[in-house]
């Protein structure tokens, strides 16, 4: 019960929730200028600061040093932005970079990794031969591989490097060796200038350059007479380097394709100091297979994702069939390859009896088994339902794989609204969840799992981006749609931080601020660049802040988002772990009381200070008593606010906190004291006595029969002690007991006249100390 007698303003603060940070916008940003800024990767450096890679055509704003002469409004330039992501503001941009022909127009050619000397290698392709372009091979409609170190703390170039043939040669990925150096990966149709060893049609081509210079230091050309496309490239756990492909080529670096009209997925093992090849494996079977993701399993093999319409050779458990014509539906394969040798160790087709699209993302879970992330058109088979949308759309679906089995832990339901939904990036969280980010077409209100949109956006325009928190076993738990209400917003990906907070990274084409965008574009197309808190807000509800010693508490948890974990403190050295906490605070004091949820990595704080007081009353002389006639009473109250005294019911005093009483008669005495924490009325009953001590001051032990003994007379006397002494000091006489009296000897011996001296103690039935003293004469 909350009380609040005599501190209103106390009471006033009753009510409120402890106070957490919300959830909304930490900041946004936009990087260009007043034409097309077209942005592509982002990367986090060991500081936690962000480079964005893109294209610009832009010659204002942001940007400065656009090439490209008469055209400059028309080609596209390398543009570089790194950002403190702490408030957002540019920490420094490079100049545009290129010649006066296009650098990287086409979407996914830009390539970026923060290095592990702090700085940053960026690959593209270009066309141009000319300001920072050097040693292009073919003439100005074919592309070469571009690569540039950027220095991280100023963003200068440190090297630069162009890697072709007279033919067209693209960059698919880049990553940075353990020994420190750059694995390059792309596809080539040259066979000349760099190109060393080309079978014909499009080979795989891969490139090792060196970290400090820039120079190669080996290259292998892949494939054989027909086409051999890349897609992925990592490093094994013994440092050699293993790459994903497809090929439909039969001679050459190929062997065992399965024939027919399709492709094949094809996986290649590089010695990591010469390019020699270790082994390959050709995977799939009469129709078509499209290598996805390729990863490093916690065992040090490897999965391979594919997307597959074959219903034999290497493929099992295809679920189309005869339901769907072949070659229209497929499925998400997923192969498991032995490190060593490349055989097969398992491989599960996996999808429903529409199509599901090409396996984009695989991850290792906390746990070691690993998760594919795709999209999916099916609303059946391994999708467990939710599908919305019509056959020209797609939603999340996510699938979690036993590693020593590929047997299915768990598959998701589809999740989207009644349109398009595009994934672009997939993460496991550290909560050991799951976030899935993309671009969604959505437009009904609530739609689906889409429960946000933005309903004005032009026809065929992505409504927002679109980001989905699942937990550790696929359940959704939350999801958001933000975006500018005019479908300008688009290629969105979201990652979470460190601190828990969310970082939006997309490209924007509105030049003013609306919906979710705050600031304004810088015109045409922007780097849009977003930090969000949608994680944890911890908050309670005290039921009061102001309490006495020894009353309990109640502790409502009023905390938000997916909570794992709570921990009370109360600063009295003890805690709780429930949700809501009933406490007791055993002293007085102001206490600190602090809740911390967690979702497992991510915490948040609340916290309230309560006032605990001592409240108890300190009474002297107030109780039930007997007292003698005549004799006064002291009635001492302290510690509370207001005291009232009544005598038998009619009051006698409310200004003191101290009474003298002297009643005459049997009394009851009432006290009503006001405190902080209410009132109490306290009682005390007096009962009067007849207190008498009479002490003789002779007697004469002679044997007359008359005053022969020295004996006291009492009434109400509870206990009394009696000791007489002689004029050397001698006792001659002790008694406890009031019914024995002195009969004037000592040891046997009668004493001679004289006058000796007593000390009498104890105490009346009352309470009332007795003290006496004197002399009695002895006669004889």
């Amino acid at each position: 019960m909350t009380k609040c007698y005599f501190n209103l303003l106390l009471c006033l603060v009753i009510g409120f929730s402890a106070i957490a940070q919300p959830s909304n916008s930490v900041w946004q940003n936009v990087y260009g200028g007043s034409n097309e800024d077209a942005p592509e990767e982002i990367v986090f450096d060991q500081q936690g600061n962000a480079l964005i890679i893109g294209t610009t055509n832009s010659i204002d704003g942001d940007v400065r040093g656009k090439h490209g002469g008469g055209f400059a409004e028309f080609n596209t330039d390398l543009w570089a932005v790194k950002v403190d992501m702490n408030n957002g503001d540019t920490i420094w941009t490079t100049r545009a970079l290129g010649g006066m022909w296009d650098e990287s127009p086409g979407l996914g050619s830009l390539h970026c990794i923060a290095t592990n000397d702090n700085n940053y290698l960026v690959t593209g392709i270009t066309q141009s031969d000319d300001d920072d372009i050097h040693g292009k091979h073919g003439g100005a409609f074919y592309d070469d591989i571009w690569a540039i170190k950027i220095d991280g703390n100023t963003g200068d170039t440190i090297w630069t490097n162009v890697l072709g043939g007279t033919g067209d040669d693209d960059i698919i990925e880049v990553i940075q060796s353990a020994d420190g150096n750059y694995i390059l990966l792309g596809i080539t149709n040259s066979n000349d200038g760099d190109v060393v060893g080309f079978h014909n049609g499009l080979d795989i081509w891969v490139v090792k350059l060196n970290e400090t210079t820039g120079d190669t230091i080996w290259t292998k050309a892949l494939g054989g007479s027909n086409t051999d496309a890349a897609n992925t490239v990592i490093q094994g756990g013994d440092g050699n380097y293993v790459i994903s492909g497809t090929s439909n080529s039969v001679d050459g670096d190929v062997h065992g394709y399965h024939g027919g009209f399709g492709l094949d997925a094809w996986v290649v093992k590089l010695n990591q100091n010469t390019g020699d090849t270790l082994w390959t494996k050709i995977l799939g079977g009469d129709q078509y297979e499209w290598s996805g993701d390729l990863l490093l399993l916690d065992d040090n093999n490897y999965l391979l994702a594919v997307l597959t319409n074959s219903d034999n050779g290497d493929v099992r458990d295809y679920h189309a069939g005869m339901t769907c014509p072949i070659g229209d539906c497929t499925d998400a394969w997923l192969v498991k390859l032995d490190a060593n040798t490349g055989d097969t160790l398992w491989t599960n087709a996996i999808g429903g009896f529409k199509d599901e699209g090409q396996p984009q993302f695989l991850v290792n879970a906390s746990d070691g088994n690993p998760l594919m992330a795709s999209v999916t058109f099916s609303n059946d088979g391994d999708v467990n339902g939710g599908y919305l949308g019509s056959s020209v759309t797609g939603d999340y679906w996510v699938a979690k794989l036993d590693l020593s089995s590929g047997n299915i832990i768990w598959a998701t339901e589809a999740f989207g609204g009644d349109s398009i939904e595009e994934l672009f990036h997939f993460e496991e969280t550290c909560d050991k969840g799951f976030l899935l980010s993309g671009d969604t077409y959505s437009i009904l209100p609530n739609t689906g799992d889409v429960t946000e949109d933005i309903d004005s956006a032009p026809f065929g325009s992505p409504l927002g981006i679109w980001f989905l928190k699942l937990d550790s076993s696929g359940n959704k738990e939350w999801d958001y749609t933000i975006g500018d209400a005019f479908g300008g917003e688009k290629d969105g990906r979201v990652y979470e931080r460190p601190d828990g907070s969310y970082v939006l990274f997309s490209r924007s084409a509105n030049d003013s601020a609306a919906g979710d965008k705050t600031v304004d574009g810088k015109g045409g197309v922007d780097y849009w660049l977003s930090k969000w808190d949608f994680g944890l807000e911890a908050g309670f509800m005290p039921s009061d802040t102001f309490i006495c010693v020894g009353d309990s508490i109640q502790f409502t948890d009023t905390s938000s988002g997916n909570i794992a974990g709570y921990t009370w403190t109360f600063s009295d050295n003890s805690s709780a772990t429930t949700m809501n906490a009933n406490h007791i605070y055993e002293s007085p004091g102001i206490f600190h009381t602090k809740l911390v949820v967690s979702n497992g990595c991510q915490f948040d704080t609340a916290f309230v200070d309560i006032e605990v007081i001592d409240d108890s009353i300190h009474l002297s002389g107030f109780g039930d008593t007997t007292i003698c006639y005549g004799e006064e009473l002291i009635f001492l109250a302290d510690g509370g606010l207001n005291y009232r005294w009544l005598e038998n019911g009619v009051h006698i005093d409310s200004l003191n906190n101290q009474i003298n009483v002297s009643p005459e008669e049997h009394t009851q005495y009432h006290l009503v004291i006001t405190k902080n924490c209410g009132i109490d009325t306290l009682n005390a009953d007096v009962t009067l006595i007849s207190c008498i001590l009479f002490v003789p001051n002779a007697f004469s032990p002679n044997s007359n029969v008359s005053n022969e003994l020295f004996k006291i007379i009492g009434d109400g006397v509870k206990n009394i002690h009696l000791r007489i002494f002689d004029y050397r000091g001698t006792k001659v006489f002790d008694t406890m007991n009031t019914k024995t009296a002195w009969d004037g000897t000592y040891k046997g011996q009668n004493l001679p006249e004289d006058a000796y001296t007593y000390y009498i103690t104890g105490n009346f039935s009352s309470g009332g100390v007795i003290s006496k003293s004197g002399t009695i004469t002895l006669l004889r």
